[in-house]
């Protein structure tokens, strides 16, 4: 009896021992479920504000292209509205200096039938000059939607220019973001 005494005895330490241990594993995994917890729902939290932060990113891309197609159809309206300026002008100079040349030759008839015509020509220069006068100033203008037209095109080459780099490196933005998410969910499922 004092054998199997022995036994139970040395058993039941043994089982006491192991009961401990595994109670020991037991808070150790626990403490390790909490922490693979805490890190989860901070993994999730992440995620979540790096998919905001994406969804605003792509909100503002669209909100700059939106804004780059509204810029583009003003100038191309814009545009179109000088060259029509233009081409009026154009042809308004074209019938003024047939008219004033006309005018400058046709001669001027006296009441007096005796009396030989004066043409423009050395006679009255100041209606010579009222002609070339106006001329003059319509071909300012002219000139003037034209270099207009210029820096147009120049400006809205810029703009173009710059909403492509800005859309670049916004998309650049949004991928680095995706690939941030799929990389913290891949941590979380590890």
């Amino acid at each position: 009896d004092v054998a199997h005494k022995d036994w139970c005895e040395t058993e039941r330490s043994n089982s006491n021992s192991k009961n401990e241990a595994l109670e020991y594993d037991m808070t150790e995994l626990k403490s390790k479920v909490q922490r693979l917890e805490s890190k989860d729902g901070e993994l999730d939290t992440a995620i979540s504000q790096t998919e905001t932060e994406m969804g605003d990113l792509e909100l503002a891309m669209t909100t700059a292209l939106n804004n780059r197609n509204a810029e583009n159809g003003v100038f191309k309206q814009a545009l179109k509205d000088d060259s029509d300026a233009v081409m009026l002008i154009s042809q308004a100079l074209e019938v003024l200096s047939e008219q004033y040349a006309l005018l400058q030759k046709q001669p001027e008839y006296k009441s007096n039938p005796d009396t030989p015509p004066e043409t423009f020509e050395g006679t009255d220069t100041r209606r010579k000059s009222e002609g070339t006068g106006i001329l003059a100033i319509l071909s300012m203008i002219k000139e003037d939607i034209e270099k207009e037209m210029k820096v147009g095109s120049e400006e809205e080459a810029d703009a173009l220019k710059a909403y492509q780099e800005l859309n670049a490196d916004s998309q650049a933005t949004v991928d680095a973001l995706d690939a941030k998410i799929v990389d913290r969910k891949s941590t979380r499922l590890n």
